[in-house]
């Protein structure tokens, strides 16, 4: 089990590796200083947990990434993070469990991770 962990999230950490579409993508929001949530995930596994957004199902690129991240929404990308398949949707995590987290972007975020084999980020 722990070497299972340690392969995913080495094929977590290639998928934002300096080089990256995905990485120069969240550099441009870094740097404006901007904030969003990104889930990597499976489109059946991930659409329980959200509503409203708007389908987009194209090829990520720096700029869109950086454009759809300026609305409220989080992002849903494919699993390796190579399309965008939702924007400016609404993550509901479920009340009931508890988190040590206090922002809401970083509770919902923690949500996914124990609800979801998800890969989320948050800036």
């Amino acid at each position: 089990m722990k070497n299972n962990n340690h392969l995913k999230l080495l094929e977590g950490l290639k998928k934002v590796s300096p080089g990256t579409i995905l990485r120069e993508g969240i550099e441009n929001i870094v740097q404006a200083k901007m904030g969003s949530i990104i889930v990597l995930s499976d489109l059946k596994k991930v659409r329980k947990i959200f509503n409203g957004g708007f389908r987009i199902d194209c090829k990520l690129t720096p700029s869109k990434l950086y454009e759809l991240s300026k609305m409220d929404g989080a992002l849903i990308l494919n699993e390796d993070g190579t399309r965008i398949i939702y924007a400016n949707t609404h993550l509901f995590p479920n009340p009931r469990i508890s988190t040590t987290e206090t922002g809401i972007m970083h509770q919902t975020a923690e949500f996914i991770l124990l609800l979801l084999p998800a890969a989320t980020m948050i800036l």
